[in-house]
């Protein structure tokens, strides 16, 4: 299930109302999880369900995706590099190293390297076939289309070999960035006795990269079993996503011919001058920087 929808949509609530329907019905279903990246939204999710559960008889699990790998990983929270630290190294170690780079504002490099080098899972999600190593192979990234990456060809270069020597910082300092989080978890899955979830649901896919949404997708043992909802409106955290492109991953990986994204274009929650302006910065958008495609939408206000 892909749902697309601006918030105040109701994505959420039917995320919600999937796993009660799933706690009360469907007996074959014992373990239950709900993702999101944002810990604030899955501690409200989390009370939404308390409010209405009832029945006990579920394993019915609430994550954020990169609170679950720590956990899966036995890693506390002090062992993860967000953005922050990674900005801290690259102005302390890096800035001054590189003439191509030292114009290129950090925010994207670090998405780049978020959403490229580390998260990408290629054409086709080709990258599934080999994960043995935590970035994409050079050659890869250098015939990369430009709709996946802005920047030429000696700049990716610099930037390939910026992202080893990030890997070493980290790997010196013992962190892991959410990338290097959902790769230990794939590998640990592969090689371990891990029990798959009957049932997923993802809120606010759009930030995460594709190596985490492949992970989702691993964690489930019928690839059908997921719910996948977000906003390409409020992507908040660089990674290059596109409904397109998940539509892609069921197609290539596990020919599920039948995927299509329903659009929940009524918002319940913003009056309709918010709306409005949603609207029009959407239009700017478009016009200046560039167009979704078909993700792509138009809000309509139910409130006056």
């Amino acid at each position: 299930i892909l749902i697309s929808g601006s918030a105040g949509s109701g994505k959420t609530t039917i995320g919600i109302r999937k796993i009660l329907n799933i706690e009360e019905f469907e007996n074959n279903y014992k373990k239950v999880g709900y993702f999101t990246f944002n810990k604030f939204l899955k501690e409200e999710t989390l009370k939404l369900y308390n409010k209405y559960k009832n029945r006990e008889n579920k394993e019915i699990h609430f994550y954020t995706v990169n609170d679950f790998c720590l956990q899966q990983l036995k890693k506390e929270e002090n062992f993860f590099c967000g953005y922050r630290k990674f900005l801290k190294w690259y102005k302390d170690e890096r800035i001054n190293n590189s003439k191509l780079l030292k114009n290129i504002d950090a925010n994207a490099i670090w998405s780049e390297i978020r959403g490229i080098i580390k998260g990408s899972m290629l054409e086709d999600w080709i990258r599934s076939l080999d994960l043995s190593s935590n970035i994409i192979d050079f050659n890869f990234y250098k015939e990369l289309s430009y709709k996946y990456s802005d920047f030429n060809e000696m700049e990716r270069e610099e930037l390939y070999n910026l992202t080893i020597e990030y890997n070493k910082w980290l790997k010196k300092n013992n962190l892991y960035d959410d990338n290097d989080l959902a790769f230990e978890v794939l590998t640990n899955i592969q090689t371990s006795e891990f029990v798959k979830f009957d049932f997923i649901v993802c809120d606010e896919v759009q930030d995460l990269t594709e190596l985490q949404i492949y992970m989702l997708k691993e964690l489930t043992g019928n690839k059908k079993e997921i719910y996948f909802s977000g906003d390409i409106h409020q992507i908040i955290n660089p990674n290059y996503f596109s409904f397109g492109r998940l539509k892609n991953m069921f197609y290539s990986l596990d020919n599920i011919l039948k995927t299509s994204v329903e659009i929940l274009s009524k918002n319940y929650r913003s009056q309709e001058k918010i709306v409005r302006l949603a609207n029009k910065l959407s239009e700017i958008r478009k016009e200046k920087i560039g167009s979704f495609g078909s993700d792509d939408y138009i809000e309509y206000s139910i409130r006056d």
